[in-house]
């Protein structure tokens, strides 16, 4: 079993909690996010959110993130974002 240690638990939910902002500011699904963002006026508007979203950044290299809604699972690939989220939870 790993060490799971407090710094380890906050690092991982910071992580999450970082992830979760920014897939809220999105709407939820694939075709959205790998899309290129059609306007500046479209990413300023209030999302939807009847649900948590929960982001798990799976490997950064490739930038692949895991989506979690419910019960809905939406797998993403955005290596800037994935790095970006890295970088915040270091």
């Amino acid at each position: 079993m790993d060490d799971f240690d407090r710094r380890t638990f906050l690092m991982r939910g910071s992580l999450t909690a970082a992830a979760a902002g920014i897939a809220a500011a999105v709407p939820l699904g694939a075709e959205v996010l790998s899309a290129p963002a059609a306007g500046a006026d479209e990413d300023d508007q209030p999302v939807e959110m009847p649900e948590p979203v929960i982001a798990h950044v799976r490997d950064a290299g490739t930038g692949e993130i895991a989506l979690y809604m419910g019960d809905r699972e939406v797998i993403v690939k955005d290596a800037r974002l994935a790095n970006r989220l890295v970088r915040a939870a270091s």
